[in-house]
């Protein structure tokens, strides 16, 4: 049996994992580079936004306006990654109600 295409936005037969699963995602070369890297750049880039295009570590910066400004500036809109480079194990915690005093 063969896949044919419904006309109603599916491929009958195909799952969407299927689908997913068979085609490259986009950033999947960026977040391999940033994957391989993030170890590293914790000891010389923590808190900083990374910019990522391809296999080409574009630049670190302070902030993530910074970042999108520079990828857009230089990329248009063809995609790039941009991710921040935070601790390892980072837990977030929200405090509700009253307010901790230290003495």
């Amino acid at each position: 049996m063969g896949h044919q295409f419904d006309g109603l936005g599916s491929l009958a037969g195909y799952t969407e994992l299927d689908l997913n699963l068979s085609m490259p995602q986009p950033l999947d070369r960026e977040t391999a580079l940033f994957d391989k890297n993030v170890e590293k750049w914790r000891n010389t880039h923590l808190g900083q936004f990374v910019l990522i295009k391809d296999d080409e570590v574009v630049g670190f910066y302070l902030s993530l306006g910074k970042a999108f400004t520079v990828g857009t500036g230089r990329f248009g809109l063809e995609p790039f990654l941009v991710r921040q480079i935070v601790p390892k194990d980072v837990v977030n915690v929200s405090l509700y109600g009253r307010r901790i005093h230290v003495a």
